[in-house]
């Protein structure tokens, strides 16, 4: 799928497009006709969807989605209307010069001991460490986790504690006015057909670590946000979450949110009495990441069935005989 048309699905998902289209036509009313302001005449011939999708039945002005139409009203380019529009939905985003000063201060002499946990303790390779691009807060002193939305954009920035002489009341926290429940990694699960949903961060982490296509939410296993289910439409969802209470009935309420959007849903028992969580799990046992993507590989997607199709009329070929 092209960016432009991710951005245009990103901002119907989000927004009420009906409301956006108003800020250039007051009297539009949804799924129908405004005054075409690409010729003159004063009866209403151009047709506007409720998704921005536009046609002028005067002049034949064509938009084929509210990022398309915006730019000819507003006099832009379409870059500048994507950018508009995704800054208007997003809202504040977190710019990549504070990811790099986090992730600098991490390598100074002052970020060795995190760096030891990370890798001793939660088992993360470097190129791990360097490819999510963890950090650490100068302020804090957590380990920072940044959030990048579908677009590669960061929109959160996790803060995790690790130190165990510095007493926390939480574990993890959000960048104060940035915690919008997201999918983590987002920016990788839009391209994956089958993916692996565990509890947390470290749990995604020393999963890609290991080739397993992992994600989480960001708000945890308690309470599963609807806004996700977008993300995992069509796909074959694994869940593993930690082996606790909450955990199970994390995982029961995400099998029912996902299952009418998803091609393919399982919970996964805990592969181990041992540990709690899939940080534990493998470090306990790495023959548990050969189990779990074996039974990852064994469900096959369906793949859909081509058909040949005439070149002059458009229909279906199959059963036709030739002499």
């Amino acid at each position: 799928m092209k960016l432009r048309d991710r951005v245009a699905e990103m901002v119907c998902r989000s927004t009420n497009v009906v409301d956006l289209i108003r800020i250039h036509f007051p009297e539009y009313e949804e799924d129908g006709n405004v005054v075409c302001p690409f010729h003159d005449d004063d009866n209403p011939s151009l047709h506007i969807a409720p998704d921005g999708k536009a046609h002028c039945h005067g002049c034949g002005f064509n938009a084929q989605n509210i990022i398309d139409l915006c730019p000819r009203v507003g006099g832009i380019t379409y870059q500048e209307a994507s950018k508009n529009l995704y800054d208007m939905v997003v809202g504040n985003t977190i710019p990549r010069s504070r990811v790099q000063a986090c992730m600098k201060y991490f390598r100074d002499p002052t970020g060795i001991d995190a760096a030891t946990y990370l890798m001793n303790e939660r088992g993360l390779l470097p190129t791990i460490i360097n490819a999510f691009e963890l950090g650490l807060d100068p302020n804090t002193q957590r380990i920072t986790i940044p959030i990048f939305d579908e677009f590669g954009v960061c929109v959160n920035i996790r803060m995790a504690a690790w130190d165990k002489k510095r007493k926390s009341r939480y574990k993890v926290i959000n960048t104060k006015g940035h915690g919008a429940t997201r999918i983590y990694p987002e920016w990788l699960v839009v391209r994956e057909e089958k993916v692996l949903l565990v509890g947390g961060e470290f749990d995604v982490l020393i999963g890609r670590t290991h080739k397993l296509p992992t994600c989480c939410s960001t708000n945890g296993e308690g309470i599963w946000s609807d806004k996700n289910n977008w993300l995992f439409v069509d796909k074959a969802v694994f869940i593993l979450y930690d082996n606790d209470e909450q955990g199970k009935r994390g995982a029961d309420q995400a099998y029912q949110r996902l299952k009418p959007y998803v091609k393919y849903v399982e919970i996964l028992e805990a592969p181990s009495r041992k540990g709690k969580d899939l940080t534990d799990w493998i470090k306990a046992d790495p023959t548990v990441v050969k189990w779990l993507q074996e039974d990852i590989d064994s469900y096959k997607l369906p793949t859909l069935k081509q058909v040949r199709v005439c070149p002059y009329c458009g229909r279906s070929m199959e059963g036709v005989k030739h002499a």
